[in-house]
C-alpha cells in the first residue's frame, strides 16, 4: 500500500506530498466526526482505519468497510474506542449492513458511476467528501464542480441540504529536481435520503430532485447559506 490516496501512517513523514494527504484527510475526517456522536456508523471505504479511529471517539459502534483486506488487517492496528465490526466488501456490488449513518470520505469518485453502493445504503444520513475537478489516477468519477457532485448524489436517491467547499495546498516534491504546487479542492456534505413522495412530486413539477429547475442552481448562494449555517 502506498500513494497518495492511502493513509499509509508508517510513511507520512516521508515526503511532503504524503504530509499534505495526511493533513488534508485530517481535516475531511474531522468535517465527519462534527456528526457521528452516539450513532451506529459505517466508515465506508475505510482504508487503513485512520478516520475509523477518530471516529470511534464519538459514535456508538463502527463498522468498517473496505475492498481491500490487506488495508482492513494494515488498519487492525489502530486502537478503536468502540465496538467495531470489520468486513471485506466491494462497494459497486455487495449491500451493507444499516446503520444510523454512513461515512464517505473521498470514496464515490472510486465507484463505477452506476450507484449501486448509493441506491442500496440502508442508514439515515450520509457524510460525505469527493474531490472537485480532480481526474484521473485512480478516480472512475470526475466532478468537474461541486453541483456535479451534488447533482451524482440527486441522482442517485439522496438530497444535501448542506455544504461546504475546501482548498488546500502544497509545494511538493514530484520527482527528482521537480516540485509543483499541489492543489486539493474537496467538497463535504452532509445528504439526507429523499423521500419517494417528495421526489415523484419535485419530478413532476418538472423539477430535478433537488427541488430546483434545470439552471437555477447557483452554487455562491447556496454555498454562502451553508457556511451560515455552520457557524452558527
Amino acid at each position: 500500500m502506498s500513494g497518495y490516496e492511502r493513509i499509509v501512517y508508517d510513511h507520512m513523514r516521508d515526503n511532503l506530498e504524503m504530509h499534505l494527504c495526511m493533513n488534508t484527510h485530517l481535516q475531511l475526517y474531522t468535517f465527519a466526526h462534527t456528526y457521528v456522536y452516539g450513532k451506529s456508523v459505517i466508515d465506508a471505504a475505510c482504508g487503513t482505519c485512520f478516520g475509523s479511529m477518530i471516529y470511534s471517539t464519538a459514535a456508538k459502534n463502527l463498522i468498517c468497510v473496505d475492498k481491500s483486506k490487506e488495508a482492513i488487517e494494515y488498519g487492525k492496528k489502530l486502537p478503536i474506542f468502540c465496538p467495531v465490526v470489520y468486513l471485506v466488501r466491494d462497494l459497486d456490488k455487495e449491500v451493507l449492513p444499516m446503520a444510523d449513518a454512513c461515512v464517505s470520505i473521498e470514496t464515490l469518485e472510486h465507484l463505477d458511476g452506476k450507484g449501486f453502493f448509493l441506491k442500496n445504503l440502508k442508514v439515515k444520513e450520509l457524510i460525505f467528501s469527493l474531490p472537485v475537478d480532480m481526474p484521473g489516477g485512480h478516480h472512475k468519477l470526475h466532478f468537474k464542480a461541486p453541483e456535479d457532485g451534488v447533482k451524482y448524489l440527486n441522482d442517485n436517491g439522496w438530497e444535501v441540504p448542506y455544504a461546504i467547499v475546501t482548498q488546500g495546498q502544497a509545494d511538493v516534491q514530484l520527482t527528482e529536481g521537480r516540485r509543483g504546487l499541489l492543489k486539493t479542492t474537496n467538497l463535504l456534505g452532509v445528504a439526507k435520503r429523499y423521500e419517494t413522495k417528495t421526489k415523484e412530486r419535485r419530478i413532476a413539477a418538472g423539477r430535478g430532485v433537488s427541488g430546483q429547475k434545470a439552471g437555477e442552481f447557483h452554487w455562491d448562494r447556496w454555498a454562502s447559506k451553508a457556511r451560515s449555517r455552520h457557524s452558527t
